[in-house]
């Protein structure tokens, strides 16, 4: 009987088996019955990706001709019809099946044809420089065909207009040979070469192509030119020149010119090409700037980099056809023939050709940089024109923009070449939109080929959705392979996105314009190559073709800009105080974006709100304004306001507080109170539920007059107790009692190495006190490595001592972050080989946020780091960080890393505020062989702040390549620099370049020295730029404490200093 039942069953387990398998077949068959596609098409068809009936089944579309229609169902039409094959295949469980769909992709209808560009449309420049520009046909041309009589005419600022009739090699040792050769006294080439503001030897001297080490690299600077024109008919070349433009120069026009030969290898950083800063031109200050058929050669750096206050530029049919030259070869045969010299040559031939290596290296790796640094001012007015611009091979940059406005259109971007070659062990960058910072680019009519990253909108380490650009594609062709799309950045599933995915794409919209107020013509996309072989970018011959005649009539030239509000254009006061039965009207304040000008209520915008306030009645009343364009009433913005009505004969009550976490010891008290009088009482306290009256008679209890409504008190110690009570009293009113519960920091005693290595690996140090108990020895032991450090370190007088490391990441922390470290020596540390990114130091990497450093010593330290950005302190201090550094003793230390190199700081971020006080140095040593080299900070970025005070150096030796000082190597253009108290005795400055001075090598910013500032015994006295407005104290004069005390008397009155040993050292 059992054995019949188990038959039974089997076969029924059997039935049900085949049943399931039959009837998983049968709901694919529906779901393909379900499924309705046209069997012709023009338009992107929606292809179904999931079944509602059965939610379990997997769908894959394929295409036999992704060329016309793809597996997303994106079409793309061409010239005739295409039959096209999709096929779906569903897998259900354990069925899967296949069906075919063929579709007819119908020819593109629309008629193209291949404009035939009258050559009178050249004189238009068709972009943003047509509202900066002016015409030049009565212009009488001054011809030149000589290096020495181009630098000559350029020289008198009458000759507006210079015609180039033969190639130039404006290399500066050809330019030097050449004018000896014409007989040019030494005065007069002076003149020429070195002491004018027209044309020097570039800074960054050539290290390794034989024809630049032969010839040199020359730099024109153009500053202050108004309506100079220089162009040639016959297409010439200038070889071995970048430009720099700048000085507020307007109605600038370089026309048919082909610029070349200004690249060499780059061995020493592998390819990254950070050394020479060579571009073609560096735009500075400018306004109104035509550059037109010009051809460029790959350059070390870019081809143009566009700092602050660069507008109306238009850059039109250029030719950047990046491949192998002659040049290029000159230097490639010479690392071919000494390999074993070139290692990281010699590394990439062990795995590529020579051909191919040269393919890569006569590419362009950066492009157009337009807002060349992070944070920097000046770039919102940028405005940029690119049309038809032929790039073949460039790898990065089409444009890169911070801040500002770029219109591309009709330009071609091929890779295809470079593409093929990205696993050869070069680094190859693959991109080209990049607009970062809310910057703008707009690009209609184009084509990308075989570029991985046509578009990134976000390359900084802070996501502030500040940091991120704005894109629109319009009717562009992105090819990838053999994938072919048409399309624009809004349609369904376009594939014009960005590649980033640390930020959300922003809506679209210029900065600057409204609406693009010029006229402009568009060419048919899918013939838009053909039009280029028809009508040549770059130099060119054209007969009977005037290069003078400049024709705007084409520009709109409106003084209007447009209306737009937005939310950040509209000031109003988030809480605002209302005395009982008083009126209150909302303090509006909108700003039109375009032009910044404020809108009139009623004229430009109205406004409405959620509810009427009743001031009558006290309380707390949260009202909600929308805002209406009257220009557009789709611009629409909503606005939440906190309203407070409070009744002034009554207690002045504390409505709002901020009491932050115990750190260093210390709390910070915000508060906001209904009335700017009375006194506030406050109470730190481990006593729990006290009364009224037990506060006001404690004998802590302190005593604050209120003088704001809002106030703030820093700084106030807490000593790691309890609870904080607030009360304020007003005419004998007393306010309700405010009880705080402090968090406080949690101390952690260290006592051995082992525990330090433990700190620095906690994920969470924010609210922790660390305290060393003893000296920490790290002889035979190793570090470890360390993240963000938001904590306290408090040495405790000890130290950290007999370290060795190789490759430690950053420092010892690689960031510190609102942190604190204190009263601690680091002694006999030798840290080699720092990490291969920039930012390195002793201390730390990086230091961000509201940080204090102070009561620290370094002692016999050597660091070596293989980049840039070295100090004890710090390799950075991050963009608008406040950080003080007070009382450091350096003696024996010696630092040594790329360029950025400092004793205490090697770069300041912008916006940064810094105080830097009591210093005290004896024998130190800095090596920058590439750049920046000073004794306290190598580079203050744009926007940065340093207050300096108190310093005592002695036996201090500098060695860079150039911006050498002993302050600052570079202070950038609206930087803050205050010095006072400086002392500096037996100082020695080394360069290989230019740009040095006593204090500060480069100074581009508002630098002040105090009165008591002193050198003594320095090798080099005042340089060729920078600031050096110091005292310097002659060899015999003896430097005794009466001296010391006569004219540093604030150091030594201070109760950091004291005289010792014929100086001053700290206490």
């Amino acid at each position: 009987m059992k054995k019949v039942l188990a038959l039974f069953l089997l076969g029924v387990t059997a039935i049900l088996l085949a049943s399931c398998g039959i009837n998983n077949e049968q709901k694919i068959d529906e779901i393909f019955d379900s499924i309705t596609l046209p069997t012709e098409t023009k338009d992107n068809i929606v292809l179904i990706e999931k079944s509602e009936k059965y939610p379990d089944a997997k769908f894959t579309w394929t295409s036999n001709n992704t060329s016309s229609l793809t597996s997303k169902g994106v079409v793309n039409r061409k010239e005739v019809d295409v039959t096209v094959q999709l096929f779906l295949l569903v897998e259900l469980n354990s069925a899967k099946k296949t069906k075919t769909y063929s579709i007819k992709v119908l020819k593109d209808d629309k008629e193209i044809v291949i404009p035939t560009i009258d050559y009178k449309q050249f004189n238009n420049p068709y972009g943003f420089a047509s509202l900066g520009i002016t015409d030049r046909t009565n212009a009488v041309a001054k011809e030149v065909s000589t290096e020495i009589e181009f630098l000559e005419t350029l020289e008198n600022k009458e000759n507006k207009v210079i015609k180039i009739t033969k190639d130039l090699n404006m290399g500066y040792l050809n330019v030097v040979k050449n004018l000896k050769a014409a007989n040019k006294d030494e005065t007069r080439i002076k003149e020429l070469t070195e002491n004018n503001s027209l044309y020097r030897r570039n800074p960054n001297i050539p290290m390794l192509h034989p024809v630049l080490i032969e010839e040199g690299v020359g730099q024109l600077i153009l500053d202050g030119r108004e309506d100079l024109m220089i162009y040639s008919e016959n297409g010439i070349t200038i070889k071995h020149l970048t430009t720099h433009i700048k000085g507020n120069s307007k109605n600038i026009v370089i026309r048919n010119i082909k610029f070349a030969d200004i690249w060499e290898w780059d061995e020493k950083d592998r390819g990254q090409y950070k050394e020479n800063d060579w571009d073609y031109f560096t735009l500075e200050n400018v306004n109104g700037l035509w550059f037109d058929h010009l051809s460029f050669s790959n350059s070390y750096d870019g081809i143009i980099d566009a700092k602050n206050n660069v507008e109306n530029v238009t850059l039109s049919y250029l030719d950047l056809n990046f491949v192998v030259t002659d040049f290029i070869t000159v230097q490639m045969d010479m690392l071919e023939n000494n390999r074993t010299e070139h290692p990281y040559y010699d590394e990439l031939r062990n795995s590529a050709s020579k051909e191919d290596i040269t393919i890569v290296a006569a590419s362009q790796k950066k492009g157009f940089n337009f807002g060349n640094t992070t944070d920097g001012s000046g770039f919102e007015n940028i405005t940029v024109t690119m049309h038809h611009i032929y790039a073949k091979n460039l790898q990065d940059r089409f444009p890169r923009l911070r801040k500002g406005d770029v219109h591309l259109y009709n330009v071609i971007s091929d890779a295809t070449d470079i593409s093929k070659l990205r696993n050869i062990g070069i680094p190859i960058v693959s991109q080209a939109i990049v607009p970062t910072e809310q910057g703008a680019v707009l690009m209609e009519n184009s084509v990308f080929k075989n570029i991985a990253e046509a578009i990134k909108t976000h390359q900084d380490s802070n996501l502030d959705s500040r940091y991120t650009g704005k894109y629109k594609v319009i009717n562009s062709y992105h090819i990838t392979g053999e994938t072919v799309y048409k399309g624009s950045s809004d349609d369904e599933n376009t594939l014009w996105i960005q590649s980033n995915t640390n930020a959300a794409k922003q809506p679209f919209y210029f900065r600057n314009w409204q609406t693009i107020p010029y006229k402009y013509l568009l060419e048919e996309t899918a013939k838009l190559e053909e039009s280029f072989d028809k009508n040549q970018a770059g130099v060119v011959q054209l007969t009977d073709f005037d290069w003078l005649k400049i024709d705007i009539s084409l520009s709109e030239n409106s003084s209007n800009r447009g209306q737009m509000i937005l939310p950040e254009m509209i000031s109003l006061d988030k809480v605002v105080l209302v005395k009982k039965a008083d009126t209150y009207v909302p303090n509006f304040k909108v700003i039109n974006f375009y032009g910044n000008k404020e809108l009139l209520l009623n004229t430009d915008y109205t406004y409405t709100t959620n509810l009427e306030l009743d001031t009558t009645v006290p309380g707390k009343y949260e009202i909600e304004y929308i805002i209406t364009s009257k220009t557009d009433s789709t611009n629409i913005i909503k606005i939440v306001q906190t309203v407070i009505v409070y009744d002034e004969t009554k207690e002045n009550e504390i409505y709002a507080y901020n009491i932050s976490d115990e750190q260093n010891e210390m709390i910070n008290i915000s508060l906001n109170l209904y009335m700017k009088k009375g006194n506030l009482h406050y109470l730190i306290t481990d006593l729990e539920n006290l009364s009224q009256d037990d506060i006001l008679n404690h004998q802590d209890k302190k005593l604050v007059e209120i003088n704001d409504t809002s106030m703030m008190l820093e700084n106030i110690q807490s000593n790691r107790k309890k609870y904080i009570y607030l009360i304020t009293e007003t005419n004998e009113l007393y306010s309700q009692i405010i009880k705080y519960d402090i968090v406080n920091e949690e101390v952690i005693e260290i006592t051995t190495e082992e525990e330090f290595n433990q700190m620095l690996s906690e994920p969470i140090t924010k609210g922790k006190y660390y305290k060393l108990m003893n000296n920490l020895d790290f002889t035979g032991k190793t570090m470890s490595i360390s993240t963000i450090f938001e904590g306290v370190l408090d040495g405790n007088g000890f130290k950290v001592m007999n370290l060795t490391e190789k490759n430690l990441r950053k420092g010892i922390f690689e960031e510190i972050k609102n942190g604190v470290v204190k009263n601690i020596t680091f002694e006999n540390i030798k840290l080699t080989e720092l990490n291969k990114s920039d930012r390195n130091g002793l201390l730390s990497g990086a230091i961000s946020g509201k940080t204090t450093i102070y009561n620290i010593e370094f002692n016999k330290i050597e660091i070596t780091a293989k980049k840039n950005k070295l100090g004890l302190i710090t390799g950075e201090i991050r963009l608008d960080s406040r950080v003080e550094i007070n009382n450091i003793k350096i003696t024996d230390v010696k630092l040594s890393a790329n360029k950025l190199t400092a004793f205490l700081v090697g770069e300041l971020g912008s916006l940064s505020k810094v105080i830097i006080k009591d210093i005290y140095m004896d024998v130190a040593i800095i090596n920058a062989p590439s750049n920046e080299g000073a004794g306290l900070i190598a580079n203050m970025v744009t926007n940065s702040n340093l207050d300096i005070s108190n310093v005592y150096a002695t036996n201090i030796h500098v060695s860079a390549s150039h911006n050498v000082g002993f302050i600052a190597g570079k202070v950038n253009s609206e930087v803050r620099l205050n010095a006072n108290n400086i002392f500096v005795e037996l100082i020695t400055y080394e360069m290989k370049k230019a740009n040095y001075n006593t204090m500060v090598g480069n100074n581009d910013g508002i630098s002040t020295l105090g009165e008591k500032v002193f050198l003594k015994g320095i090798t080099k006295k005042d340089g060729n730029k920078g600031l050096g407005e110091s005292t310097y104290i002659a060899n015999d004069i003896i430097l005794d404490e009466t001296w010391f005390t006569e004219n540093l008397k604030d150091m030594l009155d201070s109760e950091s200093w004291k005289y010792q040993d014929n100086g001053l050292i700290l206490k």
